[in-house]
């Protein structure tokens, strides 16, 4: 119950913090998905499950990417691939559509 209730609060204070963005949302459009082979589909989502981000210097990295939070707080972020995300990815497209998601920043 403690976990809910710390990621409600969490994800109410990220609401709040996107109220005081004074600037315009750039929404960009919608990209089509390519025409399907007539392949099943797997769908994969990205951060953490292919990729690692961390705020740490001291973390190893594949590649760091500067980074603004909705609260205007500036980090850098290092990202670390997955073992095997990559050559997993590539065997799989052979025989399935791949869509890769995030529901984070």
């Amino acid at each position: 119950m403690q976990l809910c209730r710390s990621h409600l609060v969490g994800c109410l204070k990220q609401l709040q913090a996107t109220k005081k963005i004074e600037r315009p949302l750039q929404i960009k459009r919608f990209q089509r998905l390519p025409p399907a082979r007539k392949l099943n589909t797997i769908v994969f989502d990205l951060d953490e499950t292919l990729i690692h981000s961390n705020e740490r210097p001291d973390m190893p990295y594949d590649v760091q990417l500067p980074f603004v939070f909705p609260t205007g707080e500036h980090v850098k972020l290092g990202i670390s691939v997955r073992p095997y995300a990559q050559e997993c990815l590539r065997e799989l497209s052979e025989y399935f559509e791949i869509i890769v998601f995030t529901a984070s920043h």
